[in-house]
């Protein structure tokens, strides 16, 4: 039985990694907010943290990336001279 509470305390571990790690690459995609990646975080924190998983329609994913505060500024034919 100690080898199977050694597996067990193992993945959730692994969850736990796999947590940080989808939370930072999505946020450098501009995906963090993304309903997807929220329910991606959410079952990985569950299987971490031993609980049921929550959501069973994560898959397909393909989030889209929200928009940045960064915008392009467009010159009026005016500001040009």
């Amino acid at each position: 039985m100690g080898k199977k509470k050694d597996e067990i305390k193992r993945l959730r571990q692994d969850c736990a990694d796999a947590y940080q790690i989808i939370g930072y690459l999505a946020s450098e995609a501009n995906l963090f907010e993304t309903k997807e990646v929220e329910k991606a975080l959410d079952n990985i924190y569950a299987a971490a943290a031993g609980e049921p998983r929550p959501h069973d329609d994560l898959i397909p994913f393909a989030p889209k990336a929200k928009q940045t505060a960064k915008k392009k500024i467009r010159h009026s034919p005016r500001m040009l001279g």
